[in-house]
């Protein structure tokens, strides 16, 4: 039986590495547009469309829906599918 080495990391800061930057600021630039909208949205509705309070809660609530609603079908669809990467 061999023994593997494993191969050691990359001692460079992964601030040097170009390929994480350019994650890293992508991913940057993706959270402040989510930011952006989470204010935007709802000002937008209450200064152009005269909504209510309720209004307001209720355009809040339909756009966390699709995080709740997305992911139970995907993953009963990810878990039945035959060569899954959970199947045993």
């Amino acid at each position: 039986m061999q023994i593997r080495r494993q191969r050691r990391a990359d001692p460079r800061p992964a601030r040097q590495d170009g390929d994480f930057r350019r994650l890293w600021a992508g991913d940057a630039v993706s959270q402040l547009g989510s930011q952006i909208t989470i204010f935007a949205l709802p000002y937008m509705a209450v200064a152009s469309l005269d909504a209510s309070a309720d209004q307001v809660g209720l355009l809040q609530a339909l756009c966390t829906l699709p995080f709740l609603l997305v992911p139970l079908p995907a993953g009963v669809w990810l878990e039945n599918r035959p060569g899954g990467p959970c199947s045993s």
